[in-house]
Parts: C-alpha cells; sequence; structure tokens
C-alpha cells in the first residue's frame, strides 16, 4: 500500500494512531477555543442586528485573516481566492450548524475539527481544489434555499 496517495490523517491512522489521537485532540482543542468566540460570542451579537446568512458573511471577513496562515502553508495549490471562498462557505455552514442545534457549540466544534484534521477532500491538486470548491459551492446554496437566508432555520409549521 502505497501511502503518500492518501491525505495525511490516513497516512498517520495507518502508521501511529496514537499520533493521530494526539493531533485531533490538539485541533479539538483549538477549535473549542476558536468556537467559543467565533459563534458563541461573536455571531449571536451579529446576529442580532443581521440576517444569518449576512452574519456569516461578516464573520467569515474577520475568520478569514484568522486563517490566512494555513494558504502559505507549503504543498498547497489553491489560488487565495478559492481559499477565501471556502472560508465564507464554511462559515455559513458553521453558523447553519450553529442555529440548527439550538446555538450547540459541540456540534460546530467537532465540524471545525474535522475540516481542521481534512478529513474532507484537500487542496493537494487543482482537481480536488475544484471538486471541493464544487461540493462548498452546493451545500451552502441548498443550505441557504431549504433553510432561508434569514435565520438558517427551518421554520416550524403551525
Amino acid at each position: 500500500m502505497v501511502l503518500s496517495n492518501y491525505p495525511w490523517f490516513l497516512m498517520v491512522i495507518f502508521t501511529n494512531p496514537t499520533s493521530y489521537a494526539k493531533t485531533f485532540l490538539g485541533l479539538f482543542y483549538l477549535a473549542v477555543l476558536e468556537e467559543y468566540g467565533w459563534r458563541g460570542y461573536a455571531l449571536d451579537r451579529l446576529q442580532v442586528r443581521w440576517n444569518a446568512l449576512t452574519s456569516s458573511l461578516i464573520l467569515a471577513a474577520f475568520w478569514g485573516p484568522w486563517h490566512l496562515q494555513q494558504w502559505f502553508m507549503g504543498g498547497r495549490s489553491v489560488p487565495f481566492f478559492a481559499f477565501w471562498y471556502g472560508i465564507c462557505m464554511e462559515s455559513i455552514l458553521l453558523t447553519w450548524l450553529y442555529n440548527n442545534t439550538k446555538r450547540s457549540l459541540l456540534p460546530v466544534i467537532l465540524f471545525h475539527t474535522l475540516l481542521n484534521a481534512q478529513i474532507f477532500p484537500t487542496w493537494n491538486t487543482m482537481t480536488s481544489t475544484m471538486i471541493f470548491v464544487l461540493i462548498w459551492t452546493i451545500v451552502p446554496i441548498v443550505v441557504i434555499i431549504v433553510w432561508g437566508p434569514r435565520r438558517l432555520v427551518r421554520s416550524k409549521i403551525e
């Protein structure tokens, strides 16, 4: 089995599962710290004034520079626009998840951890980048259409 063709997390799981568990817990801890600030504090205040979609995009404007160091990491062929676009789409999805779990941070933290652990498609090649951008376009659009931009929460049928 040639592991170099797999994402880094699979290589670590196959070669050293203990190391992966430590890495995952470290990423989980970082996501806890981030999400208490981004969703647990800032998003609630933004949604008082703006709808959920606008609040997500405003939050992404600050969340993007926070993750800018990831764009500079070696081995990534993604254009800056695609990186920033991904941040905006992830912000919409995290807002949707936060709002639909009655403002629970645990699902948001777990999803953020999975994003950081690159469980989802990676940015290794231009093809994987395009697939990632396509997925990150379709999913938020479906969320916005189904749940609506106002709250990104399905309204109750009365």
